[in-house]
């Protein structure tokens, strides 16, 4: 061969060296690329999980309170309409006391008018 030839062949065999070379750490790069990418996505999933139970543990604990708040609020709504209510028929009970005594008086004054006359 000539030296030209040879020439070529080598750089030929040189370029088909660093193709392989730079195929070989773009392939390395890229597994590690993805290999730090999946890593990353997963560590995010689990804080976005964390975080999630979190909120939902939050959102229990307040939908509870919210819900035992609204229990004391209607016992003591509950408690306050019985006692209302039994101050009204209490009352009722004075006037229609107050209204017997006062017929009675009554009956008794036309019964001594009748007397009278």
């Amino acid at each position: 061969g000539t030296p030209l030839g040879g020439l070529s062949a080598t750089l030929a065999w040189f370029v088909a060296a660093v193709e392989s070379t730079l195929t070989a750490g773009i392939n390395g790069l890229s597994g590690r690329l993805e290999g730090t990418l999946n890593s990353a996505i997963s560590a995010l999933t689990e804080r976005l999980s964390l975080s999630s139970r979190t909120l939902t543990q939050s959102f229990h604990t307040e939908v509870n309170s919210l819900r035992s708040d609204l229990r004391t609020e209607i016992a003591t709504l509950r408690h306050e309409s019985v006692n209302a209510a039994r101050s009204v028929l209490d009352e009722v009970n004075e006037q229609r006391k107050s209204l017997v005594e006062e017929r009675k008086q009554f009956t008794d004054s036309k019964k001594l008018a009748a007397q009278l006359d």
